[in-house]
């Protein structure tokens, strides 16, 4: 429920954030695991609107 810093410098999350968070660490370490899986597959678990955040986010954080 808070975006601000808390004073031992975390930020904390609101729940739809924390699953936000947690599924696109799921879907990075798939990805990372997976490489021959296209992210149009991925699609079918996780749904193509978000598979196209994840994708996007992903990209910039390995440098693909």
């Amino acid at each position: 429920m808070f975006d601000t810093q808390t004073p031992q410098g975390r930020y904390q999350m609101n729940p739809r954030q924390l699953s936000d968070e947690l599924t696109y660490r799921n879907y990075k370490y798939n990805r990372l695991n997976a490489p021959d899986t296209t992210p149009q597959q991925w699609a079918s678990i996780y749904g193509s609107e978000r598979v196209q955040m994840m994708e996007r986010r992903f990209q910039l954080d390995t440098g693909r």
